[in-house]
């Protein structure tokens, strides 16, 4: 609750109710929606006059941004009580969203449709109207019949002693009407509250209390009670009666609002030797009880605190929302001569369709809810939008079934089958068109798990369609397979059992159409394979593959076939997700031979949605195949677009132990219905629409550090270009696609996937030169490897596949350049291998593998550049990186060797900030570095015979190259000048700078004088770079007429050479 760092500013939301509501936004990417409340305060002898005191209570977070900040917002015209937001953030996304106001309950994105009791109670009258006028009624009798129902709780308790740490309380408190338990009293209220308190330490706990209240009209008196523990409803003793002041006050202005009454009470409890000091305050507007609050004041030996409570009207509560809302009719259901009308409660959800749910009971019932809706779906920029149209939800009760009394399990099939299972083994279908529950062959055992799919299409409006059922403590799974249409169930045509391998706990099931398999994943993260065109037989068939640890230890929650697209990449792909918090693509290698089936995986994706821990489910939306993950983040239900990397849906709804059921909507607008059951209550929440409208898709949220472009050219959607690489300060690296659009455009980068594996920001990026592999780096001496390639329907297939070793395990280092050369192909293995040079921040180099080079060369922040032999260390026994694997188990110490330097070569006065080298056809090397001295130099390396092969230097220095620090240089190539001859060469570098300019310079060799007065440079071109913080360049390969330029640092800015 709350913003994590600092708040950048305040915007007032227009008001519908008696609170003014505020919208925070801060560093932390979020904006948040308070409520003003005011609170009246009794008189105290230092204040003799009531005083106003104001609290903000918090509503709502917003998080459309990443990165660290949003530094613009801007709030428009208020219609229909909804607020219009437009963002703007440092990740340079523009967001529209809308904010409702807390007080209606339309269909909208963020606000639920409804929320009441799911069966029906019976009403139990108190014998108090309230419809008196409120002078009539005595104070106890007001108040008493007022505060039913349900309330928004607030409490804060200020603790002087350690033991009871302070904090505050934030949740839900109901008042419940019942029969009373004792003649004596004439009406009894159970008090039940839940929530999180959270101390002024950050710790964060489930809390709840209990009480009962009673009225005694003979007395005209409230009383509170404590509950037992046990019983958790039954009344145990006496804690303090509630005494009312003779005189009710009235404030014509209080809260800004007429005709305010406040009613003040107190009350007195003794325990042991501690005293708890009671006082009440009942606010009210005509006949309407607007909020109350409790105070707690506590004094003894062992305790020394208050508390302070605020209950206001929920926006959901059940006085309000009950229109157009019909109840379930369970009037003269009964079992086992038990009346069930108020007892029965809602126990599982399972859509059929977009808008028809199955839900089953406690006590066997089966209904079907309809949510009454129509296709219009508003636009966030339309004048008129369907959100503003109230919806309902009509329960309509099918058929109880006793053997789903306490326990039942279901499963749906598209939008007409529904497949119950029952504790004693019991298996029936429910068919949508006809109403009507048809009876399947019952199993042995308590079913545990139901799933269920289509199969092939028979042509003529039948399909067939498979289950399997998993029974307690069983071995064996069940597949049986039926033929049905919209009207007509045939009877099942196919009943298998399958094998399962040991200790395998099915959690999800995919009837894949590549080449008939069954895909089974388990509890343990495991999955086993079965061949359907072997199930020709009643013997239990085996599986014919099982692979362990697709999602390490943790249950397989989705697995599905990845559809076919448009590109170019063949195979067969599955999904899975799982509860690690990961989803993963995976490509299948099937082989057939002679009654056996072979099956083998190769995961080509492996990522994690901002959300989690757990993913619980995920599905190709539209006719665009947008990937969409849905799962649980604390207590929020989240539903995340992958492909276009933005949440979608977000739900209140308490976490994820509970019964609920989801419903996304098969169309562009990324929206969907939850169904979820809180405190006993059902709720429904339905959006049609995504929760916000992205205007500017943005990038990194923080400064880019590095960027590398992919040497290979690569199509997507008929367009030929280049993937880039760029990693920032937010530690994420985003994979993009760079098209051969005009310079400036928009729409020239195309972002195709974002890597989360960092924890720091990242250093820099390299790729190999076939383009298959990416190499990163950052602090905490982090150095990954990554295979990049096609894969349908995400674009983009990522995953780390190797990783250096820490040297030690709680080092801080970073990494702050490296080098990758290929070596040669390993004949053993078939893995690429290569050599890997890196620079630590402690100024230590550590080689991994060997290349063919006979120096090393470094630069330092001493702006010498330093000469490294390690041609003698080609027989010595040196470490080697794998890409197979992550060879973690390797000794340490073979990375420990003792370099000495041949030679250095001082060039910059302070640090050298950026080099690029170009080897030319005489075997000699052009060094081009840039410094924080603002200097550009180009240096001439050879290698002389006579002087033992040491290395012979002549440096040329451009003293005042750029007014600022040369942050990198990349070299354009050769020949890119007019007056190259026989006897001199041409070579192009770029530069840029913190004095946001991008420079080109010509350097000419001349081959007949002598190295340093061969060298003679000049500028070719300056422009203005819009790039702030410019950090990295980058030069897209081709010839002169298609090669641009990349600039990154605060954003990405593209130049063609022939424009600089």
């Amino acid at each position: 609750m709350g913003h994590l760092s600092r708040i950048w500013g305040l915007r007032f939301l227009s008001t519908f109710g008696e609170d003014p509501r505020l919208l925070s936004f801060g560093e932390d990417s979020t904006c948040q929606t308070w409520q003003l409340v005011k609170e009246l305060v009794a008189a105290t002898s230092i204040s003799p006059d009531k005083q106003q005191h104001y609290r903000l209570q918090h509503e709502d977070s917003y998080a459309y941004h990443i990165g660290k900040a949003i530094w613009a917002v801007a709030v428009g015209p208020q219609k229909d009580q909804i607020s219009l937001i437009l963002t703007g953030g440092a990740d340079g996304r523009i967001v529209l969203y809308e904010i409702p106001n807390a007080d209606i309950h339309d269909w909208t994105a963020g606000v639920p449709v409804f929320q009441k009791s799911a069966v029906k109670r019976r009403s139990i009258s108190s014998g108090i109207s309230t419809t008196e006028s409120i002078q009539s009624l005595s104070p106890a009798e007001r108040a008493f019949s007022a505060i039913q129902g349900r309330w928004s709780l607030y409490r804060v308790l200020e603790s002087a002693i350690p033991a009871y740490p302070s904090g505050y309380f934030s949740g839900v408190a109901t008042l419940s009407q019942r029969p009373p338990t004792d003649s004596d009293y004439d009406a009894e209220y159970l008090y039940v509250e839940e929530g999180e308190m959270t101390t002024r330490l950050g710790l964060t706990l489930r809390a709840s209390r209990r009480y009962v209240y009673r009225y005694q009209r003979a007395t005209k008196s409230i009383t509170a009670w404590f509950v037992q523990t046990d019983t958790i409803a039954s009344v145990d003793y006496l804690f303090h009666k509630v005494d009312f002041c003779d005189a009710t006050d009235q404030q014509p202005n209080y809260m800004f609002l007429p005709n305010v009454y406040v009613s003040i009470a107190k009350g007195h409890h003794l325990c042991i030797n501690d005293d708890y000091d009671a006082e009440y305050q009942f606010q009210y507007q005509d006949t309407n009880l607007i909020r109350w609050n409790l105070k707690y004041t506590v004094r003894g030996p062992s305790k020394d605190y208050t508390t302070s409570a605020s209950y206001t009207r929920t926006a959901n509560a059940e006085t309000s929302v009950t229109k157009g809302m019909a109840s379930p009719q369970l009037k003269g259901l009964t079992h086992g001569g038990d009346n069930i009308v108020s007892t029965d409660s809602f126990k599982n959800y399972y859509w059929i369709g977009p808008s028809e749910v199955i839900a089953t009971t406690v006590h066997g019932c089966i209904f079907l809810g309809t949510l009454d809706r129509d296709n219009t779906v508003g636009s966030l920029l339309s004048n008129t939008t369907a959100a503003t149209k109230p919806r309902t939800f009509r329960w309509s009760l099918v058929q109880q079934i006793p053997e789903l009394y306490s326990y039942s399990i279901a499963v749906s099939i598209s939008s007409q089958l529904v497949i119950l299972g029952a504790a004693n083994g019991s298996l029936y279908c429910y068919q949508r068109s006809s109403q009507e529950i048809i009876s399947f062959p019952k199993l042995s055992r308590k079913i545990t798990g139901l799933f269920a799919g289509e199969l092939e299409s028979s042509g003529d409006g039948f399909r067939s369609v498979a289950t399997i059922a998993c029974c307690v403590n069983d071995t064996t799974a069940y597949y049986f397979s039926f033929i049905a249409n919209q009207t007509t169930l045939k009877d099942i045509s196919t009943f298998i059992m399958l094998t399962l391998p040991p200790n395998f706990v099915v959690t999800s099931v995919c009837f894949t159409p590549i080449e008939h398999l069954v895909v089974l994943g388990s509890r343990s993260g495991a999955v086993c394979f079965y061949d359907r065109s072997l199930f020709h037989s009643t013997k239990p068939t085996s599986t014919c593959c099982f692979i362990r640890q697709i999602h390490v230890d943790d249950a397989i929650t989705t697995i599905q076939a990845v559809p076919k697209d448009h590109s170019d990449r063949a195979g067969n792909f599955l999904l899975t997700t799982g509860r690690d918090g990961k989803f993963a693509l995976h490509e299948i290698h099937i082989r057939r031979g002679d009654n056996e089936t072979t099956v083998e995986l190769e995961c080509v994706h492996n990522a994690v949605p901002p959300f989690g821990p757990s993913i619980e489910g995920a599905c190709f939306n539209g006719e665009n195949r947008d990937l969409l993950l849905w799962g649980f983040r604390s207590t929020d239900f989240v539903v995340w677009n992958e492909t276009k990397r933005m949440e979608v849906m977000k739900v209140p709804c308490g976490g994820a132990h509970r019964s609920w059921a989801y419903s996304p909507t098969n169309d562009e607008q990324n929206g969907g219905v939850f169904i979820w059951t809180k405190a006993s209550t059902c709720n429904v929440q339905a959006q049609l629409k995504a929760s916000h409208r992205v205007l500017q898709v943005g990038g990194h949220g923080r400064e880019i550090k590095a960027m590398a472009i992919c040497p290979t050219k690569i199509k997507f959607d008929d367009d030929y270009g280049y993937l880039v690489a760029t990693g920032a300060e937010d530690t994420t690296i985003r994979i993009s696609f760079a098209t051969g659009a005009k310079t400036g455009s928009s729409r020239s980068m195309r972002c195709l996937g974002v890597i989360t594996k960092h924890n720091t920001g990242i250093q820099q990026l390299q790729w190999s030169p076939d383009g298959r592999f990416l190499f990163s780096a950052a602090g905490l001496e982090e150095f990954y490897v990554w295979r990049i390639q096609k894969v349908p329907c995400l674009g983009i297939g990522f995953l780390c596949i190797a990783q250096c070793p820490k040297v030690t395990e709680s080092s801080d280092l970073r990494i702050m350049g490296f080098d990758v050369e290929p070596i040669t192909l390993d004949v053993n293995t078939g893995h690429d291998r290569f050599a890997v040079v890196m620079a630590y921040s402690n100024s230590t180099i550590r080689l991994l593998g060997l290349g063919n080079r006979s120096y090393l060369l470094t630069t330092g922040t001493d702006g010498y550049i330093t000469f490294w032999p390690v041609d003698n260390l080609q027989t010595q026994e040196t470490s080697r990186f794998s890409l197979s694997k992550r060879d973690s188990s390797q000794d340490k110490e073979n990375f420990d060797t003792d370099l000495k330097w041949d030679a250095q070569h001082r060039i910059h006065q302070s640090s050298i900030k950026c080099l690029t080298s170009r080897h030319l056809s005489d075997g000699s090397v052009i060094i081009a570095t840039g410094g924080d001295d603002n200097a550009l130099a180009l240096t001439h390396i050879t290698l002389d015979a006579e002087s033992s092969h040491l290395p012979i230097c002549s440096t040329l220095l451009l003293t005042r190259a750029h007014a600022s620090t040369i942050t990198d240089i990349q070299c354009l190539g050769p020949g890119l000048d007019h007056g190259q001859s026989d006897t001199s060469t041409l070579w192009t570098f770029a530069t840029v700078s913190n004095d946001q300019r991008l420079k080109t310079w010509v350097l000419t060799i001349d081959s007949r004088k002598p190295a340093a007065e061969g060298l003679s440079v000049r500028q070719g071109s300056s422009q203005l770079s819009s790039i702030a913080d410019a950090s990295c360049m980058e030069i897209t390969p081709g010839g002169r007429g298609e090669m641009k330029i990349m600039v990154a640092g605060i954003g990405i800015e593209t130049w063609n050479v022939s424009d600089v």
